[in-house]
């Protein structure tokens, strides 16, 4: 039952769409284009990527080979190359299928990068060195390449909180060696994701980067209404042996706003139940067991706000609308539209609040929504 809401990565069985993403990264991969993946905080991109290996793994594995690398870790310039270092090695052992002999052969296309071969239990490892002259990340991508293309694969690398490497000293620095392989590479695609939306724009969109306008870019969403639904309904089936009525479906769907993490986090509690859920017990379980778990971390988020902000945010917990600026929002809220329009711009740049389909303000996190909608009635 816990592999079906982690409330980590999703993929397998709890994996839930993401059809057409998964689909244009493939197709992205199949033609050595490049992509970064936009989207807020929370919303799955790192399970997209994480499906989209499993993906490539299942319907792939003789053409294309995928390599995800978490960049999180990365607090300065040395750490960053070591991990695209180990990434490059990585992949190489698999497309060499782990032979001795034909990593052997390969260590002069790695040559700038002193590559050594070391014998394992668990087989041949490909080890490579930095290079003092700042060299080492597009050296290794270009002799990456030059190998795929030499036996007819595609590459793939997955870069994970990539945003990172714009937070550390000489960061950039990484970017442009990036910048200089993929513009040489013939038969690998890199693909680029992050949790901080607005420092990961500025890599993509700022066109004082290197990588500004290098790659297709990607948006993330929520997932559909109607796909929750089929999806949640499937695993009730699955668990229950039963079909859970399409009411108490659509009440997870209202109380957690489709959003990912939260989808997880309540159906985690209810699937541990002997039986499907009522209405009732979805509302409970949600207001006593994940909003009010967490009031402190809200509060802290709100504390950072500015005292505009923060009535704007209110507001649109109590009511959601698609014209901020209009007379009967701003008497709501007490302020000016020109205070109003600067404090959704801010709201929205850091991802507290976001458009639906139809246009409408909402705040992103539905746990704050809940908790501001109890404390201000």
């Amino acid at each position: 039952m816990a592999t079906l809401f982690p409330q980590g990565y999703a993929d397998g069985p709890a994996f839930c769409n993401r059809t057409s993403q998964r689909a244009e990264l493939i197709t992205l991969i199949k033609n050595s284009r490049h992509g970064w993946i936009q989207g807020r905080r929370r919303i799955g991109k790192s399970s997209l990527l994480r499906q989209t290996i499993l993906d490539i793994e299942k319907h792939h594995s003789k053409s294309i080979y995928a390599v995800h690398t978490e960049l999180l870790s990365a607090y300065d310039r040395n750490v960053a190359v070591r991990l695209i270092l180990q990434a490059v090695a990585e992949v190489t052992e698999r497309v060499l299928a782990y032979s001795e002999k034909a990593l052997k052969n390969i260590l002069g296309t790695f040559s700038a990068l002193k590559p050594e071969l070391v014998i394992t239990a668990a087989g041949p490892k490909l080890k490579l060195s930095i290079d003092k002259e700042q060299n080492s990340v597009k050296d290794a991508l270009l002799a990456l390449d030059q190998v795929a293309t030499e036996k007819k694969v595609n590459i793939a690398l997955f870069f994970d909180e990539f945003q990172q490497l714009g937070e550390i000293d000489h960061g950039v620095s990484v970017e442009a060696e990036i910048r200089g392989a993929l513009q040489l590479t013939k038969s690998t695609s890199f693909i680029f994701s992050g949790s901080i939306r607005h420092l990961l724009e500025q890599q993509f969109a700022d066109d004082s980067r290197p990588l500004y306008k290098q790659c297709q870019r990607i948006d993330i969403r929520r997932i559909t209404r109607k796909d929750y639904i089929k999806h949640l309904t499937k695993v009730a089936k699955l668990h229950w042996g039963v079909i859970i009525e399409k009411t108490i479906i659509e009440e997870i769907v209202q109380q957690t706003d489709r959003h990912p993490y939260y989808v997880n986090a309540l159906c985690g509690l209810l699937w541990l139940r002997d039986g499907p859920p009522s209405k009732e017990e979805v509302i409970s379980t949600w207001h006593k067991d994940i909003v009010s778990s967490d009031y402190s971390a809200y509060q802290r988020t709100l504390s950072k706000l500015s005292t505009n902000q923060n009535i704007v945010l209110s507001n649109l917990a109590l009511s959601p609308t698609n014209q901020p600026l209009s007379s009967d929002f701003a008497q709501k809220c007490g302020i000016s539209t020109s205070s109003i329009k600067q404090s959704v711009e801010k709201l929205i740049s850091h991802d507290h609040i976001y458009r639906d389909g139809d246009g409408c303000l909402r705040l992103f996190d539905p746990a704050v929504a809940a908790y501001l909608r109890v404390s201000l009635q």
